[in-house]
């Protein structure tokens, strides 16, 4: 059986905010350009969880830059089959404000 996403609070805030900026800031084509690129790596990361490499914070989360402005952090837990978002990052923020 494959694992099921599961999205923190902070992880679901973060993607809010990246959304509204895309609406107020962007057309509805990019909108949609980077909501099938992010559902692609969730496919992904479903079929491979371990296939992003460990982040420097800690060496239990992953990471996965989805482009050069944002980054996926993700948990994997095996026993209860779930990959856990814990931060959709902006990468042009300070790396101290990660909260994973």
């Amino acid at each position: 059986m494959a694992p099921i996403i599961e999205w923190t609070q902070n992880a679901q805030k973060e993607l809010n905010t990246v959304y509204d900026y895309l609406e107020e800031n962007w057309t509805q084509r990019e909108i949609v350009n980077f909501s099938r690129q992010l559902e692609n790596i969730l496919s992904i990361i479903i079929r491979f969880p371990f296939i992003y490499p460990s982040s420097k914070q800690r060496d239990t989360v992953r990471r996965c830059v989805i482009s050069k402005q944002s980054s996926l952090y993700y948990q994997v837990n095996i026993e209860k089959e779930k990959i856990i978002i814990l931060s959709f990052f902006d990468n042009r923020r300070n790396s101290n404000k990660l909260k994973i």
